[in-house]
């Protein structure tokens, strides 16, 4: 049996990909228009599936019962304050030093979690012994992005991860769109120091997205000046498609 993603503990549940909160505030934001019937999309094993779901609820069999229940727990907790506002309305928001920091890593923990979203035994970008640094001592990989967006469309929840895969099967390149209700966050990782996905990061237009991570060491309002509406959003998704080498969606 698999073990836990983090710490390899065998106490491994079917546990929510949004926590309970997330997707309660979702459902209440959402339910204001009079809207019964919601729509999620997530990929798994290279498919965009779309679901009809009145709860939203998508698991993952991943974190074990210890790290759900803690440091997961406790990461959750510890942005819930802040990004209430930022997913319920898109109200804006300051993000300061601390904000900032639990914002990232709580970003890196949900891309960590979602690559078990397909199949268990497939080959995943970020190693155990990255998965296990971040658990331990929020240990960042290198080679990470971070941007964030203000969405305002269609799908309460959204998500869509990109992998591009060298000579070995490995993936090399990682990539993931998230969307909570009005924010979004998309990743950027890469194993090597290719110059063009440096270049290809640095270059992102702030009018639409904010850099989280690397931090610019000073403090952020959220959002952009401009909302990314559901085109944007699919723009978005796949806007790292020519850089990768030999793409592959896994």
């Amino acid at each position: 049996m698999p073990g836990c993603g983090f710490c390899n503990n065998t106490d491994v549940t079917q546990e929510h990909l949004w926590a309970d909160w997330l997707r309660e505030l979702i459902l209440e934001s959402r339910s204001e228009g009079g809207i019964r019937t919601f729509r999620a999309e997530i990929e798994r094993e290279g498919e965009l599936i779309s679901f009809a779901k009145n709860d939203l609820e998508l698991t993952v069999g991943m974190p074990c019962r210890s790290c759900n229940n803690g440091w997961m727990s406790d990461l959750e907790n510890s942005v819930r304050p802040f990004m209430r506002e930022m997913v319920y309305r898109g109200q804006r928001t300051l993000l300061d030093d601390e904000r900032t920091r639990a914002l990232i890593h709580w970003v890196v923990k949900t891309a960590m979690v979602y690559e078990f979203t397909g199949r268990a035994e497939e080959p995943k970008y970020f190693t155990q012994d990255e998965r296990r640094a971040f658990k331990d001592a929020r240990a960042l990989p290198q080679n990470l992005w971070i941007w964030l967006g203000r969405y305002d469309g269609i799908l309460p929840l959204h998500s869509l991860q990109l992998r591009g895969s060298g000579d070995s099967g490995t993936p090399e390149i990682f990539s993931l769109t998230v969307t909570a209700n009005f924010l979004v966050c998309q990743v950027l990782a890469y194993r090597d120091s290719d110059d063009d996905l440096a270049l290809y990061a640095r270059a992102t237009q702030t009018e639409r997205l904010l850099p989280l991570y690397p931090p610019t060491g000073a403090w952020m309002n959220w959002p952009p000046a401009v909302t990314i509406e559901d085109y944007g959003l699919r723009v978005l998704d796949n806007r790292f498609q020519n850089v990768i080498r030999g793409p592959r969606r896994h």
